[in-house]
């Protein structure tokens, strides 16, 4: 069993949007379309694969060509993320990734953009690193709010290596 970071996600947050996101964050460029007849535009799926894994959890295979060098990439180009739809108390989802700069900095991104919570090192003695309070587009039913959210998911940037390197020091596992 290694270190890990672990991220915890509002409850209301959907697996699809978290797999957007994740894939955007980690370089894949946006393909936008328009939802049906309307002016709304939404972010299609990028280079992403949600699979079940056992119950209550997914995980999601990002394709990663264009992200940044030190960003946990496999040999195989892609990045797999565990992703559990009961995490802690079962009122909170959750994503669990090895505890390296990369790992922070998209568990730190994943947390602005939704709201939840970061621990940065599961085996220190500290449970919460980073927070951020739950947005309140994330899961609403009003047209706004998921008007919202779409376009933030739109204007959405990849992170950058300054952002994963400003990490190195909390990480459990060094990029270098």
């Amino acid at each position: 069993m290694g270190v890990d970071t672990i991220v915890t996600l509002p409850a209301q947050v959907r697996v699809r949007d978290v797999a957007k996101v994740i894939s955007i964050l980690l370089g894949n460029e946006k393909n936008v379309e328009k939802i049906g007849s309307s002016n709304q535009f939404e972010v299609a799926y990028p280079p992403v694969e949600i699979k079940d894994a056992y119950p209550g959890s997914a995980l999601i295979e990002v394709s990663c060509a264009n992200a940044p060098k030190i960003a946990d990439v496999n040999g195989s180009g892609k990045r797999v993320i565990s992703y559990h739809y009961e995490w802690g108390d079962g009122s909170k989802r959750g994503v669990l990734l090895a505890s390296t700069a990369s790992s922070i900095a998209l568990g730190v991104a994943l947390v602005n953009f939704f709201g939840g919570s970061v621990n940065f090192n599961d085996c220190d003695d500290v449970d919460v690193d980073y927070k951020q309070p739950t947005r309140s587009d994330v899961r609403s039913k009003k047209d706004s709010a998921f008007i919202n959210l779409k376009k933030r998911i739109i204007a959405l940037q990849p992170l950058t290596e300054e952002q994963i390197l400003i990490h190195e020091k909390k990480a459990a596992y060094k990029s270098t």
